[in-house]
């Protein structure tokens, strides 16, 4: 921890540099044009990039180590999200504002921006901040990957041996080591490109799946025999084609066609009114629903639209890998009675009223008489 807090102190530090080095060398002419590939290539660009933010996601995975998840995790997600989000636009905004755009070295872009300035010492800094920012991105991007798959291993989705945490440190060794293992073989045998597109793809697809998990938790209401998921899943089916659809001509700048979609669109988010809401009280709560999780939906469908063909082709053969080691592995040794058993807990809280958690699901709901007696 003590390590992590340095680094990443280091990197501010020299971000912040960045930032305040090349201000006084920005040219409001490099700003012209200032979107020179339109709209469509703001969100290509958007799309490739969205890598960079991956990292804000696995703050989830650590809910088992935090005091209080649902009041810690928001603020550190959220919080993380915007400070870094200012400080990515200031040094994009220092570095297009010293070096027009077609001129920028996409190999060491800052490096070479101060070299043009007359500021070469500054790149030993830059180096500095390279360095470090790919080790917080990798501590990251370990300790998440290496959670999920703790928790599959648990549920036994994969070998158990991938849930076993170490007595010594508290954390799973055997899972940060398969992680970093992976990622360095990936790293070896694909270019930055190809991985930057991948790791976007699945990011952006996973977080669709999210949204549409929550719109189905919220609404969903199991009565007797019968059930009102299917009206649910249209209704998402219905967002998903439209985001498609409204994608499409977003980028042909089809803009009457984008408005009469954009109309359908919202009419199918507002349809969501129509359903009651079910009663669960839960640990982690979206505000504005389902609007929240419905243009979560259409962004993330449109930036998965900007991206290439071979993008599409490695997201299912990466897929097609997943689902291998799920239907081969997963399902012959997951023990659903077991899992069961070790996910559902029940205690009192401080004024004696029954709660029921779910750690797998991260919900609660207050228990009846009859389950407390």
């Amino acid at each position: 921890a003590n390590f992590n807090i340095v680094i990443t102190v280091i990197n501010i530090v020299v971000i912040l540099f960045v930032v305040f080095a090349g201000c006084p060398e920005i040219s409001l002419s490099d700003f012209k044009p200032f979107a020179p590939k339109g709209i469509t290539g703001i969100f290509n660009g958007a799309a490739i990039v969205f890598f960079s933010y991956v990292g804000f996601d696995t703050v989830a995975t650590t809910a088992e180590e935090t005091r209080n998840p649902s009041r810690d995790l928001p603020i550190g997600i959220v919080g993380s999200l915007a400070v870094c989000t200012v400080l990515y636009a200031a040094m994009c905004a220092s570095l297009t504002g010293m070096v027009y755009y077609e001129d920028i070295d996409v190999n060491a872009p800052f490096a070479d921006a101060f070299q043009r300035i007359g500021m070469g010492w500054a790149t030993e800094i830059v180096s500095i901040g390279a360095v470090t920012g790919i080790i917080t991105a990798l501590l990251v991007s370990l300790l998440g990957c290496a959670r999920i798959y703790t928790i599959l291993g648990r549920t036994g989705l994969l070998p158990p041996l991938m849930s076993r945490i170490s007595k010594s440190r508290g954390t799973p060794i055997h899972a940060t080591v398969v992680t970093g293992l992976s990622a360095g073989l990936l790293t070896f045998f694909f270019d930055i490109e190809v991985l930057a597109e991948l790791v976007s793809i699945g990011t952006l697809f996973v977080f669709s799946v999210v949204a549409g998990s929550i719109l189905i938790k919220h609404y969903r209401k199991d009565e007797g025999i019968g059930t009102n998921v299917p009206y649910i899943v249209i209704r998402i089916t219905l967002q998903v084609v439209l985001s498609i659809t409204l994608s499409i001509a977003v980028m042909k700048e089809k803009w009457a066609v984008v408005g009469v979609l954009g109309v359908m669109f919202l009419a199918v988010a507002f349809s969501f009114y129509a359903i009651p809401r079910n009663q669960l009280v839960l640990k982690f709560r979206v505000p504005l629903i389902p609007l929240v999780p419905s243009f979560c939906i259409l962004f993330n469908v449109y930036l998965i639209a900007s991206l290439g063909i071979w993008a599409y082709v490695r997201f299912f053969v990466w897929n097609f890998i997943g689902l291998s080691v799920y239907f081969f592995y997963g399902v012959i040794h997951t023990d659903e009675p077991q899992v069961e058993k070790s996910v559902v807990m029940t205690k009192l809280n401080h004024t004696g009223a029954g709660i029921k958690r779910d750690s797998l699901r991260e919900d609660a709901v207050l228990l009846t008489a009859a389950e407390r007696s």
